[in-house]
């Protein structure tokens, strides 16, 4: 069928014996060299010579610059942009501004006369200047005045004594015709009795009465007919009944 054709099978020869038909002791029964720390010299047998390579040199690296796929070309072609034109419109201009020129009313003609007009010259005095002042006067401070406390011969002191008080006179202490009251005339002399209303007295109750309100005739004791009802229900588990 279509130049296929099915050939024998022949099994796949054996290159040697396995592990478990030799006779010999195991791996884990030879004795490695360790592989951490290093390996002590053995004087009594001899080794042949060691040579390593050298340590290789760092390449020297060149900055030629940026690869081919660091640039942007997105919207470039070959004469520029490839972009069609974009239309904006442009910002407000800014209010012109009033120059800042002084107004009328800033102009003073009267200090024009030292510029335009002609005057006499005008002399001033030259600065005041300063006065040395002594290096070795003492200040007002520097002085020690001697104390004026204690026993000092001077001038007597005379001093005028305290005013005394005038004796007070004894009609200051009776009273003026203000601080009398006025009497009526009827607390000491005759006259016609007086009559007054005296108050309302009040209606004695007994507060121990109930109101109409207080009743419920609803509440009131009639004669029922008698009215029957079913026992308790005993449980069956219970000795008694």
């Amino acid at each position: 069928m279509g130049g296929m054709t099915q050939r024998p099978w022949t099994p796949t020869k054996r290159r040697g014996p396995i592990a478990a038909e030799y006779n010999s002791p195991g791996p884990a029964c030879v004795s490695l060299p360790s592989y951490i720390g290093k390996k002590p010299l053995e004087a009594k047998t001899g080794s042949a010579p060691a040579f390593s390579f050298g340590a290789k040199p760092n390449a020297k690296l060149e900055n030629v610059g940026p690869g081919p796929g660091q640039y942007n070309v997105t919207g470039l072609s070959a004469k520029g942009k490839d972009t069609p034109p974009a239309l904006s419109l442009h910002s407000r201009p800014k209010d012109p501004r009033a120059d800042n020129f002084p107004a009328p009313g800033d102009y003073n003609p009267d200090k024009a006369e030292k510029v335009v007009h002609d005057n006499s010259p005008k002399y001033t005095f030259g600065l005041k200047t300063n006065v040395g002042k002594p290096v070795d006067t003492p200040a007002p401070n520097v002085y020690n005045i001697p104390s004026e406390v204690g026993d000092k011969k001077g001038a007597p002191a005379y001093t005028i004594s305290g005013r005394n008080k005038e004796p007070l006179d004894e009609r200051i202490k009776n009273p003026g015709p203000g601080q009398y009251n006025n009497v009526d005339p009827e607390n000491y002399k005759n006259h016609s009795p007086s009559y007054t209303i005296s108050g309302r007295t009040n209606v004695p109750k007994d507060d121990t009465i109930p109101g109409p309100g207080v009743y419920s005739p609803e509440k009131v004791l009639l004669e029922f007919p008698p009215a029957h009802s079913f026992g308790i229900r005993h449980s069956i588990y219970a000795d008694h009944y």
